[in-house]
């Protein structure tokens, strides 16, 4: 949850002030033009971070809050959960967080509302969320559907794929969506570098249509911080759209605003420009 209420509000702002205008590869129905196109690259850049946040922040919830049989219990930091299992042995269950304190890495967040969780098999678990995460005055609400599954790779190294049909992220009365995303993490475990790839569909509740964002070139990036390479496209309306290409503390955003195939314009920005 961490990664969700500390990064992501510069994104939901600058998507709200953004409006739209006037058989081939998934595309959106917002045109990628002027301040749409600016705003809708922002907030994909960020779509990894903060999905990933999510199941992160969902997983160590479940691992710390013992749900290994029914009843109401006292969170580490303060306020309480409730258990309530399915099936005998339990394949899964609902936890009910009432002002449910947790600590991650030293910021305090308060949970209230509920996560459905499934145990698809050893390494897979399926999360519905209808829930509220507090952290320095923001809240943050949290609806739908993820899948989280976990699996060594090659080495000494660790897979995370996370996918859904979707997921809404709300504040202050702005509400981002994922729709069939889909996002994997693979991570080095001594150096704790990591590449990525994701898609989906992105829309907000501002502005009327959607924007389709898949990795052309897998992004990576070193412990803990945003991508330094990698390259994503971000497709909308009738062919518009927008190539993201990392280059360290760097963006190259290329624009194609009638949709021909040529990227007419361009302009490199920095990751404390989008802060």
């Amino acid at each position: 949850m961490r990664h969700l209420v500390q990064s992501l509000w510069v994104v939901l702002l600058s998507l709200a002030a953004c409006g739209s205008s006037g058989g081939g590869p998934p595309s959106g129905t917002l045109p990628l033009i002027g301040k749409a196109a600016d705003a809708a690259a922002a907030a994909v850049l960020y779509s990894g971070e903060a999905i990933s946040g999510i199941a992160d922040g969902a997983v160590e919830i479940i691992d710390r809050l013992d749900q290994s049989e029914e009843g109401t219990f006292n969170c580490p930091e303060g306020g309480t959960y409730t258990i309530d299992l399915n099936g005998n042995p339990p394949t899964g269950g609902t936890m009910t967080l009432n002002g449910c304190k947790v600590d991650f890495d030293g910021d305090l967040a308060t949970l209230n509302g509920t996560i459905d969780f499934r145990f698809v098999d050893n390494d897979t678990m399926a999360l519905v969320f209808d829930m509220t995460a507090t952290e320095d005055g923001d809240t943050t609400a949290i609806e739908g559907d993820m899948t989280v599954r976990w699996r060594f790779g090659g080495g000494a190294t660790a897979v995370q794929t996370v996918w859904g049909d979707e997921l809404s992220l709300s504040e202050d009365g702005f509400t981002l969506t994922f729709e069939k995303y889909r996002f994997e993490e693979t991570t080095d475990l001594n150096t704790d570098d990591w590449t990525a790839t994701m898609r989906g569909y992105l829309r907000t509740n501002e502005v009327a249509g959607s924007v389709y964002f898949e990795t052309l070139e897998r992004l990576a990036g070193p412990e803990d911080d945003h991508p330094t390479a990698g390259v994503v496209i971000v497709r909308g309306l009738a062919g518009t759209r927008v190539r993201i290409t990392l280059m360290g503390e760097d963006i190259l955003l290329e624009y194609d605003e009638d949709g021909d195939g040529t990227y007419e314009d361009d302009e490199t920005i920095t990751w404390d420009d989008l802060d």
